[in-house]
């Protein structure tokens, strides 16, 4: 279930080229007759644990229950109910003219009063957390939020870490690619895509990228120890089926939350599917009324983001 290499060519996607070299040793008839399976896992909660356990076919055992590395946030906002939570931010994502990678503004100010939130109230410190997105340019936007928070802190305040700041953003923010193999106390996972209706129709053609990458889900949200945070359009990602799996099953701990200007309100599944199913409806509808947009027959009949990304 790991990454394989960011191919640019769809010819060479097509013929498999996309593949990690476990995956081909994994499709080896000679190497498949003697491998095994390491199902014992001991680096996160069991809440965690049983979000990417269904990739495995649900042979992953969590090993690691009671361990202060995977209780220490328990119990504290966001981790009142589980060990993850996802929060939906309606946010708004653009591109900048110099580059083809997305942002979102709104869901990286959500990132940061999140982490606000986090180190008030379970204490975590800034080098318990690590923020993950699959875009660059959302990295970058990300790293510049949370070093203006630190650069202005309040002496006494949550973002004053005094001398340990360096001038230099104290949290790790980058792309799952470069965190693969890693694990964190805490991981936040920005996702971004909150598209309009028209971009939302082509994206159900050629997909949407980070967040419909199966290998790249399953990277992200395996990297935690005792913490971890969707920040998303939680409507737009349970469009996807293996995104409204994970967060119906969050939904099912109490781990839902809405950002709004003055709290974290709780939200329940329900809502979060029934906003999704309007989407889809809408689309659909729209569909119906209009020629699907051209060169976006069939998956991978564009080139999505993470094909011709940095």
């Amino acid at each position: 279930k790991q990454l394989g290499p960011v191919i640019r060519s769809k010819y060479c996607r097509e013929s498999g080229m996309a593949r990690s070299p476990l995956q081909r040793m994994q499709e080896s008839a000679s190497v498949a007759a003697c491998a095994t399976m390491l199902r014992h896992n001991y680096r996160a909660h069991p809440d965690i644990v049983s979000l990417y356990n269904p990739t495995y076919g649900g042979q992953l055992i969590a090993s690691a229950t009671g361990q202060p590395k995977t209780t220490r946030f328990h119990g504290t906002f966001p981790f009142e109910h589980s060990a993850a939570m996802a929060m939906h931010v309606d946010g708004t994502e653009s591109q900048d003219p110099d580059s083809p990678s997305w942002r979102n503004d709104a869901e990286a100010m959500a990132v940061a009063d999140l982490i606000a939130n986090v180190m008030s109230q379970s204490k975590a410190k800034p080098a318990d957390i690590v923020v993950l997105s699959g875009y660059a340019k959302q990295c970058a936007v990300l790293r510049d939020v949370l070093n203006k928070r630190f650069q202005t802190a309040a002496p006494g305040g949550i973002w004053d870490i005094g001398s340990a700041y360096k001038g230099k953003c104290p949290i790790e923010v980058c792309s799952v690619e470069k965190f693969q193999g890693r694990e964190a106390p805490i991981v936040i996972m920005s996702t971004v895509r909150s598209r309009d209706l028209a971009a939302v129709q082509r994206d159900m053609y050629v997909g949407l990228g980070f967040i419909s990458n199966r290998q790249r889900v399953n990277v992200g949200i395996s990297r935690p120890e005792g913490g971890l945070c969707i920040v998303g359009n939680l409507e737009l990602l349970a469009c996807d089926e293996e995104w409204a799996r994970i967060i119906k099953q969050i939904g099912a701990m109490n781990g839902i939350y809405r950002e709004t200007p003055a709290e974290f309100k709780p939200m329940k599944w329900d809502d979060v599917e029934f906003g999704a199913r309007m989407l889809k409806k809408t689309v659909h509808d729209n569909i119906k009324r209009n020629q699907v947009p051209p060169g976006s027959e069939g998956e991978g009949g564009v080139e999505t983001e993470w094909h011709r990304r940095e």
